[in-house]
């Protein structure tokens, strides 16, 4: 594999569907060049072109809920700044002691942390509590 091959590589994971034709214009290449080398790159295991529907689509390995208490009536507030962290899978707001929870997704507990930080230092929050999910028994959405 050359650096021609890794840049047909890198075009790829942005757009795995481009045509064979709009590629060879984007590295510089014909046609026909572009596509034997696809072929190459494909008979030797590099590439693979697979399906998955929607349930399939692999997840993040850790999942958590953050329970989010604020200070005071801040919920839009801070609903617009957790809305910019992409991690933040799913946001609520509840009746009761507990003003919000938030569904995240992290590679790892590292990841959970430094989202957990991200949560706490948003202006309104008062403190943050986690719970991370051990086993999902079913899911209906």
């Amino acid at each position: 594999m050359d650096a021609t091959d890794l840049r047909i590589l890198d075009v790829l994971r942005n757009d795995a569907r481009m045509p064979v034709a709009s590629l060879a214009g984007i590295v510089g290449l014909s046609r026909t060049t572009v596509h034997e080398r696809l072929a190459r790159l494909r008979q030797s295991g590099t590439v693979r072109f697979t399906v998955q529907t929607v349930n399939e689509m692999p997840r993040a390995p850790l999942a958590a809920y953050l329970i989010v208490y604020l200070d005071g009536p801040q919920c839009e507030r801070v609903a617009k700044a957790l809305a910019q962290m992409a991690e933040i899978r799913k946001c609520v707001s509840i009746g009761g002691e507990i003003d919000m929870i938030l569904h995240v997704e992290a590679q790892d507990p590292l990841q959970l942390n430094d989202i957990r930080d991200k949560v706490e230092a948003v202006r309104g929050v008062r403190k943050v509590t986690t719970g991370i999910v051990l086993t999902e028994r079913f899911n209906r959405s």
